[in-house]
């Protein structure tokens, strides 16, 4: 079965978007920054169920953008949404 991967380094926001994605019949892993994303992504057998990826904008370390970046260079095809509340996010 396919799952969510969310990366978001805020536990609350996380745990809620994880519980209302649950809740609509989705299998949800976390990642609380994007080095860690990227390091279970590293393993194939988790890359291959991830159907969507769901980041957030602002994160210590690697932003979302540039996780994005990243992410681009292994799995060119996964469907990514970036959230932000900043109004003039990149």
């Amino acid at each position: 079965m396919s799952h969510i991967l969310l990366v978001d380094d805020n536990a609350i926001q996380a745990a809620t978007r994880k519980a209302i994605l649950t809740r609509a019949g989705r299998r949800v892993l976390i990642a609380e920054r994007g080095s860690t994303a990227l390091k279970m992504l590293a393993d194939e057998e988790v890359a291959t169920r991830i159907a969507l990826i769901i980041t957030d904008h602002l994160m210590p370390g690697m932003n979302g953008p540039e996780f994005v970046r990243r992410l681009r260079e292994t799995m060119p095809d996964t469907p990514v949404v970036v959230l932000s509340g900043l109004p003039d996010a990149e």
